[in-house]
């Protein structure tokens, strides 16, 4: 039988983008909007759809003996990940210092969450990901001088 607590685990990630819809992250308005793509996006983002996936399904699966606090942090991130993924996709300016929080909050997090220390194949395939993302913010995202 599946108990009220996991109902909401599974829940949550769709409340958090619910919320997002709701405060205005997700209006968009084709007559006023012109975005430039973003040199590189296209790879980058497609890596960040799968490291997503990943993390959703580590989030919402209930035998990784994640307490309800780590599962909510793992929303949360999850919540991040995706407001950036729109943010990179439209070229806004804000993405350069989200992202990077994004990816060391990120970092620290899952290490000590999942004890990647223990695993290290999957250390290296998680390092190497945020360290092409690190690179790929600093590289093509950082918001140019107006002078």
């Amino acid at each position: 039988m599946i108990s009220s607590q996991h109902i909401y685990m599974h829940l949550l990630p769709l409340a958090l983008l619910f919320v997002a819809m709701k405060i205005g992250l997700y209006t968009y308005d084709k007559r006023r909007t012109r975005t430039t793509k973003l040199p590189g996006s296209q790879f980058y983002l497609i890596l960040t759809a799968v490291f997503g996936i990943i993390l959703m399904l580590l989030t919402i699966n209930p035998d990784n003996g994640w307490s309800d606090l780590q599962r909510i942090t793992g929303c949360a991130l999850l919540g991040h990940l995706i407001i950036n993924w729109d943010g990179i996709r439209r070229s806004k300016s804000w993405i350069y210092t989200s992202e990077l929080v994004r990816i060391l909050v990120t970092c620290t997090v899952l290490i000590l969450f999942i004890n990647l220390t223990q695993k290290p194949v999957l250390l290296i395939i998680f390092l190497c990901y945020h360290l092409y993302s690190f690179i790929q913010i600093i590289r093509f995202y950082r918001p140019r001088s107006r002078f």
